[in-house]
């Protein structure tokens, strides 16, 4: 029964998107944008060139460099597509029952976020990362040891 009304939901947005010819307006921008471009680059093989001018100096936004993530709007003007469309009242209602204002105004505008430092390499062996589990009262850590231990012993 659940999942027949999801299904029906889904379906209804479905259709109203492709009726209006509007993107869905809650996206996350940052998995929007790769979406669209590796879609444009597989139907045209369009790369676009990023980064700062030739001659230009770069500066971080944030110690240890930023990155910044454009808001939804403007990864559909870029892409080409139309640009989602201002809330309805009764849309901006349920929003705020649902308690998701602060997603709406997240994605409506450009966010500058830390980059996060890759281990690769040498450097990825040297300095593990160590998590913990609890399993049947027992705690491990995540050495090569202590796995097999973990979920087998």
């Amino acid at each position: 029964m659940a999942v027949t009304a999801c299904a029906r939901k889904l379906a209804a947005i479905a259709w109203q998107m492709l009726i209006a010819g509007e993107p869905y307006r809650y996206a996350i921008p940052r998995s929007t944008e790769t979406k669209l471009l590796r879609l444009r680059v597989k139907a045209s093989g369009e790369r676009r060139k990023g980064g700062s001018p030739k001659g230009t100096k770069c500066t971080a936004k944030l110690p240890g460099g930023s990155r910044t993530i454009r808001s939804l709007p403007e990864v559909c003007r870029s892409e080409g597509l139309p640009a989602p469309r201002a809330l309805s009242p009764g849309e901006q209602r349920t929003v705020r029952q649902a308690e998701c204002e602060a997603h709406v105004a997240r994605i409506a505008e450009p966010q500058v976020v830390p980059r996060r430092s890759g281990r690769s390499g040498k450097a990825a062996a040297d300095h593990p990362v160590k998590t913990s589990s609890t399993r049947k009262g027992k705690t491990f850590d995540s050495s090569p040891e202590s796995v097999g231990e973990f979920w087998f012993g």
